[in-house]
C-alpha cells in the first residue's frame, strides 16, 4: 500500500489529498448523521456500521482541510476510495486505525468509500469521518436506487486478473467495477450489492452445502440472520444468478419454479421495482441454452400473470479487449461492456432520457 501525503491524487487535485499513514490517534468517531450508508449494512453497533457485502458503502460531503475515517479490521481488506470522482484503492491495517482521507488541502469533496471485495465472516467496522475542520454532512441518496442478486460475477471475482489462469485474490477482486457499479454510474444511481461467490439460487458450485441465494439474500450481513427491513424500496431489482446452478448440467425444472418464486418474492418485497433478470456470460455452451431457456420461462410467466414491469437480459461477452479475468470469470473491459447492456436495458424499460 503507497499513497502519497502531500502530492496530487490524479489531475482533479492541486496538493496533498489521500494519505495511507493510518494512525492511532483516534479522536473520537463522527456523528452517524455525518455519513450516508449505501448496501445492506448493519447499524447494530451504535454508531458503526459494519460492512459485509461487496460494494457496500459509506458516503460523505466535507468542505475544508482535514478529514480522517476511522475503521477496525481483523483481516485482509481493501476499499476503493472515491473523492470526486478520482478512485485510490487502499490496503486495510489490521486493527483500529484513523486513515487520513483529506490531509491539509482545502476544497469541498464528495467522497465515497467502497468494500472492494466480500467479507464472509469478518465484517469491516466503520466508525465514522473525523472533521478536523470545515463542514461535513452526509449527503443526499441518488435519484434511482438498484439492487443487485448475485454470484462470484457480481461480487468482481477476478475482474482485475491479467489472465484466466490466475485464481481468487483479494486484490483481484473488485465490485465497484462490476457491471452493476458501471450501470449505476451511468444511470447515476446507488447500487446495493447482494452477492457471494460459488452460491446459486437452488444449487451451489459443486454442490456445497452452505445456504443458497435464496437463504441469505435479505441478510444485512452474510454470516448473521437478521433481515433486510422490508421498507428499504428500490427503484431497480436484478437478479443475476444460475451460473453455479448449472456448474454440472441443467439442474431441472425446479430451478424454473424456484425462478419464478424468487421472482414473485421480489415483487412483494419491492411492488413498484423494475426486475430485471440475467443470465451469462460464464457457463458453457452445453447449457447456454438451457439456463437461458429456464430464466426467461421464468420472466415470462411473471408477464403472462400480469407483472409488466420483470425483463429478461443476455450477457455476452466483450466485443473486444481483454475477455477473462481469474478463473475466467468476466474481466474489466467484459463487465463494463456487461453494464453498458444493464444500463440501456433499464433505460429503455422506464423510458429514461439518456442523451
Amino acid at each position: 500500500m503507497s499513497l502519497i501525503r502531500n502530492t496530487a491524487l490524479g489531475a482533479a487535485f492541486a496538493g496533498s489529498i489521500l494519505s495511507a499513514c493510518a494512525t492511532n490517534t483516534i479522536e473520537g468517531p463522527a456523528e452517524a448523521s455525518n455519513f450516508r450508508t449505501i448496501g445492506p449494512i448493519d447499524g447494530s453497533a451504535g454508531a458503526s456500521r459494519q460492512l459485509s457485502w461487496p460494494a457496500s458503502a459509506v458516503a460523505t460531503q466535507f468542505t475544508g482541510s482535514r478529514l480522517d475515517v476511522v475503521i477496525t479490521n481483523t483481516n485482509n481488506a481493501q476499499l476503493d476510495v472515491e473523492i470526486n470522482g478520482v478512485t485510490t484503492p487502499i490496503t486495510l491495517q489490521k486493527g483500529r486505525f484513523a486513515y487520513p482521507i483529506i490531509d491539509d488541502v482545502q476544497g469541498s469533496y464528495d467522497i465515497r468509500m467502497v468494500l472492494r471485495g466480500e467479507r464472509t465472516a469478518t465484517p469491516i467496522l466503520f466508525a465514522g469521518f473525523n472533521p478536523y475542520d470545515g463542514e461535513i454532512s452526509a449527503g443526499t441518496p441518488a435519484d434511482m436506487q438498484m439492487l443487485v442478486i448475485g454470484d462470484s460475477i457480481s461480487t468482481g471475482y477476478g475482474i482485475e486478473g491479467e489472465s484466466q489462469d490466475c485464481t481468487f485474490s483479494t486484490e483481484t477482486q473488485n465490485a465497484n467495477r462490476t457491471f452493476a457499479a458501471v450501470a449505476g454510474r451511468m444511470l447515476g444511481a446507488d447500487v446495493s450489492v447482494i452477492a457471494s461467490s460459488g452460491r446459486g439460487l437452488t444449487r451451489n458450485w459443486a454442490d456445497d452445502d452452505r445456504p443458497t441465494m435464496r437463504a441469505v439474500y435479505n441478510r444485512l450481513m452474510l454470516s448473521e440472520p437478521p433481515a433486510i427491513s422490508p421498507d428499504i424500496e428500490m427503484d431497480v431489482v436484478v437478479v443475476h444468478l444460475g451460473t453455479n446452478d448449472f456448474w454440472d448440467g441443467d439442474p431441472g425444472v425446479g430451478f424454473d419454479n424456484n425462478y419464478e418464486d424468487f421472482l414473485v418474492r421480489l415483487r412483494s418485497d419491492h411492488p413498484e421495482a423494475l426486475l430485471v433478470a440475467g443470465w451469462g456470460p460464464m457457463g458453457g455452451a452445453d447449457i447456454y441454452d438451457e439456463a437461458i431457456g429456464s430464466i426467461k420461462g421464468a420472466v415470462e410467466a411473471r408477464q403472462a400473470a400480469g407483472d409488466k414491469k420483470v425483463r429478461f437480459v443476455p450477457f455476452s461477452n466483450a466485443p473486444d479487449g481483454q475477455t477473462y479475468g481469474c478463473d475466467y470469470h468476466p474481466s474489466a473491459d467484459t463487465q463494463f461492456f456487461m453494464g453498458q447492456v444493464l444500463a440501456a436495458e433499464i433505460s429503455d424499460a422506464l423510458g429514461l432520457d439518456t442523451e
